[in-house]
């Protein structure tokens, strides 16, 4: 697999990705099973499953993060627009906002941009330039009215959940990356807090981002934002694609509800053999 370059941070280029026949196996334990799937530019896609179904596992191979080792046996191919990857040397291009966010709890959400920019955009690029895009992301964020309150934490009083994870969003899109993937964006949120923040991704990708996130339990309001989803259950694919094409899809193997989300998430996945969807 070769790296492609890095993209200009100035603009969201259109990218895609894809992936098919990715396998992942630590020891003898089978983690992802030939899974496949491909997320276009102006995208938001949700992978969905039981706990253990391997939804984080799949976004940290695509990104890099998991590396084939001694134990870790990982196989597949990644392309973006066409041209094939290897995941760990192009990481670097691709945004990834964790579960757990690292943001300092005496900093505010302001200093987190700003520092994220600096380290980020191109050496020498002008002090005005990096507040002007600091200021911009802070609007469309929504963060400009607690911009300059403290992030806090645990001991120190600050800034709300929502705002935390918008904050977390910020850090890593400052440079206006093509590719983004959220490990759990809405996890904590109230339900009105995580309808804003995956309606943000909605926005974004909107730009021509390609969007990418692992969501737990998403209440049918929030799943009906996203354009397209896919179910893992024990590391299988169970269903890729638009989300009004669930109800067509296993209504074909028999299955009907007048509870679709509820249904699949609690019920359904539980045979994986059976719902098993070819690449």
């Amino acid at each position: 697999m070769t790296s492609l370059s890095t993209s200009d941070t100035s603009v969201v280029q259109k990218q895609d990705i894809e992936w098919n026949a990715i396998n992942f196996k630590v020891g003898n334990k089978v983690i992802l099973n030939d899974v496949w799937g491909k997320v276009s530019s102006g995208q938001v896609c949700a992978i969905m499953g039981p706990s253990g179904s391997g939804k984080s596992s799949l976004l940290n191979v695509l990104a890099g993060r998991s590396a084939p080792t001694i134990t870790n046996k990982i196989s597949g191919n990644i392309m973006v627009d066409n041209k094939p990857i290897n995941p760990v040397d192009y990481r670097k291009n691709i945004a990834y906002v964790m579960q757990d966010d690292a943001l300092m709890a005496t900093s505010t959400p302001r200093e987190a941009l700003q520092f994220s920019a600096a380290l980020r955009l191109p050496k020498g690029t002008p002090l005005k330039v990096i507040n002007e895009l600091v200021e911009t992301t802070l609007s469309e964020l929504g963060l400009t009215e607690c911009a300059d309150v403290l992030i806090g934490g645990a001991l120190i009083k600050g800034i709300s959940g929502g705002q935390r994870k918008r904050t977390s969003v910020g850090v890593e899109i400052i440079t206006k990356p093509s590719l983004l993937f959220l490990d759990e964006p809405t996890s904590g949120l109230d339900s009105f807090s995580a309808y804003n923040c995956i309606n943000l991704l909605k926005k974004l990708a909107g730009n021509n981002a390609t969007v990418l996130c692992t969501i737990h339990q998403p209440s049918s309001e929030v799943f009906f934002l996203f354009d397209t989803c896919m179910f893992l259950k024990d590391g299988l694919v169970c269903y890729h694609g638009p989300v009004k094409g669930i109800a067509e899809h296993f209504s074909s193997k028999g299955i009907t509800t007048t509870h679709q989300l509820t249904y699949l998430l609690t019920h359904l996945l539980a045979n994986s053999s059976r719902l098993r969807m070819p690449s």
